[in-house]
């Protein structure tokens, strides 16, 4: 089994809000904004009753954002154990684990 933790990093962006990049090659790339990882987001477009499949849990803001547009079942499909390992422990998601 791989060890992602040397894959991936999670840091505190300038906003206070969290971010994360991944090690690829022998350089890290950023996959949030380093400065507002929330506002990095795209627009989501779907009907209050979609269900959805979500490809990459990441730090859950894309899901938190699903989740305030629907009531449907959302289900995400998360290769490595790191993110979903990290996203268990904080407390501002445990809601939307529910």
């Amino acid at each position: 089994m791989t060890d992602f933790s040397e894959s991936f990093a999670i840091e505190e962006a300038r906003n206070g809000q969290l971010t994360c990049k991944i090690r690829v090659g022998e350089k890290w790339k950023y996959v949030y904004s380093k400065y507002r990882p929330g506002d990095s987001l795209p627009e989501f477009s779907i009907r209050p009753d979609e269900d959805c499949v979500l490809l990459g849990l990441g730090l859950g803001y894309e899901l938190n954002e699903i989740r305030k547009k629907t009531t449907g079942k959302i289900t995400v499909i998360e290769k490595t154990p790191f993110f979903f390992n990290f996203f268990k422990t904080l407390d501002s998601f445990q809601e939307t684990l529910q």
